[in-house]
């Protein structure tokens, strides 16, 4: 509250804020470099904070903190090479939906049809039920991503879609998380860089250190506790989480489109429903963008205010207990780049503050 608060009260839209503490860290690490944070006074604030609440932490678990460099996880999608980050991210379930998606010609059926949608909400069980049983931190599991997304799984997948009626993949109890920040950004050489962060929830996880402004995040709480699940909590292990920036590169591996959508555990569905609207239905990012959007979660399919009353009998038609959502669904920002034409093309979401920018 002393940091986030103006004498105990909240500050007013158009106000400063300033977490000076947070700053003074910010410069510190500047001049000492990343050792700073994983060793210093400032390691010592954090276990001290972090222990003074209950915490189980100490220096060591910070000291021994490795980054890691990886290669992206990728599939192929009409000629386009999708690229994901790896688990324990859940990238691979926007891999699995476009592989799917492509097997049942989604383009046959216009965009705001029913039959898109029932599509869209059918890949998404059979995807995310796959995600719950197979991803985690690779450290701890067993993971053969080539069979999860080889030809043969795809197939057993998709046989269990059908155009009448909904599959009943059971009860997921997925838990969701929101709270995410999502930019993208083109140089004029056609660098792309997708960045993605977040500290689950708005707050994190609501405590602050006493000396050095840091706001802890959250993502502990992706964990399940179920005994055996890929993502049970366990020491060292990392959760899998929801945040997934993506690019996408033409046949000469150059890219093409650079995006992500926020929101928790819609984002691998709405990264779906943009490239499909880019890829299958010719639109320019923004159109793909502001374009309706539904999500199939935990056994309800919520639908936003723009998609019409006939889609969602339709869809009801075929067993989906439908909701209207009067918010909304994620956050999207993209930049596709004409290679041919030497243009960048962006869009931002109107569901969430943002903007496309050319400097």
């Amino acid at each position: 509250k002393k940091i986030f608060s103006k004498n105990g009260l909240s500050y007013n839209l158009s106000e400063k804020f300033k977490n000076i503490p947070l700053s003074n860290t910010l410069e510190k690490i500047s001049k000492k470099g990343c050792k700073e944070f994983y060793e210093g006074d400032i390691a010592h604030d954090m276990v001290g904070s972090l222990n003074k609440v209950g915490g189980l932490h100490s220096l060591e678990d910070f000291s021994k903190q490795k980054t890691e460099t990886v290669n992206t996880i990728s599939s192929i999608y009409k000629g386009k090479t999708l690229h994901q980050c790896p688990p324990n991210g859940p990238g691979i379930t926007v891999l699995l939906m476009m592989k799917m998606i492509e097997k049942l010609n989604i383009e046959n059926y216009k965009a705001d049809s029913a039959e898109r949608f029932h599509i869209e909400a059918e890949v998404t069980k059979l995807a995310y039920s796959i995600r719950e049983k197979n991803i985690g931190d690779p450290k701890f599991i067993n993971l053969d991503l080539k069979n999860v997304l080889s030809e043969k799984a795809i197939d057993e997948a998709v046989k269990k879609i059908l155009m009448n009626k909904c599959y009943n993949v059971g009860k997921l109890n997925i838990p969701a998380h929101p709270e995410t920040v999502y930019l993208t950004v083109v140089d004029k050489d056609f660098n792309a860089v997708s960045i993605i962060n977040s500290i689950c929830y708005a707050f994190g996880s609501g405590i602050t250190t006493e000396n050095t402004g840091i706001l802890f995040q959250n993502r502990g709480t992706n964990f399940r506790l179920e005994e055996n699940h890929p993502n049970c909590i366990d020491g060292l292990k990392r959760p899998l989480h929801t945040i997934i920036p993506g690019m996408v590169c033409n046949n000469l591996d150059q890219p093409i489109l650079s995006y992500g959508v926020m929101g928790g555990q819609y984002q691998s569905v709405g990264q779906t429903h943009i490239l499909n609207n880019i890829f299958d239905y010719g639109m320019n990012p923004q159109e793909a963008i502001s374009f309706p959007r539904a999500f199939h979660f935990n056994d309800v399919y919520q639908l936003e205010s723009g998609i019409g009353d006939k889609i969602e009998n339709d869809l009801k038609k075929k067993g989906h207990k439908t909701v209207r959502n009067n918010l909304y669904h994620g956050g999207a920002q993209a930049i596709q780049i004409d290679w041919q034409k030497g243009l960048l093309i962006g869009g931002s979401d109107p569901r969430k503050d943002g903007f496309a920018k050319g400097l």
